[in-house]
């Protein structure tokens, strides 16, 4: 390892996804940042989520199950739900504001699964 960090300066791995998120965003996509990246209670089934703020004002949120455990699979998550940033968030019509900013987690478990059951009527 030493080699390696002289080489290539310190540490870069586990990459720090949340941080990349929010910084990237507001840099390159400054109307639209990400604003928000952390763990809620959800479902065992449900891993994470992107969301547009509710009021619509170009901020988003990402969410992941805080219940995961692996410290990569919560990185993947993060990176999965990032990559759905950049690929689909001027779709944002199509998807429902799930869960509310406040923090509410009960609130939001709710608003899922209605979301989820409109979905697959």
């Amino acid at each position: 390892m030493k080699i390696f960090h002289e080489a290539h300066g310190l540490d870069r791995f586990p990459i720090k996804i949340a941080s990349i998120a929010i910084e990237y965003s507001r840099n390159v996509f400054p109307d639209a940042p990400i604003t928000k990246v952390e763990g809620l209670d959800l479902s065992a089934k449900f891993e994470g989520m992107l969301l547009p703020h509710p009021n619509r004002n170009g901020e988003w949120r990402i969410i992941y199950n805080s219940s995961i455990t692996s410290k990569g699979r919560i990185n993947f998550t993060l990176g999965h739900e990032l990559g759905h940033y950049l690929l689909h968030r001027h779709l944002s019509f199509a998807v429902p504001a799930a869960t509310c900013w406040i923090g509410n987690q009960s609130t939001a478990r709710s608003r899922l699964r209605r979301t989820r059951s409109l979905r697959s009527s």
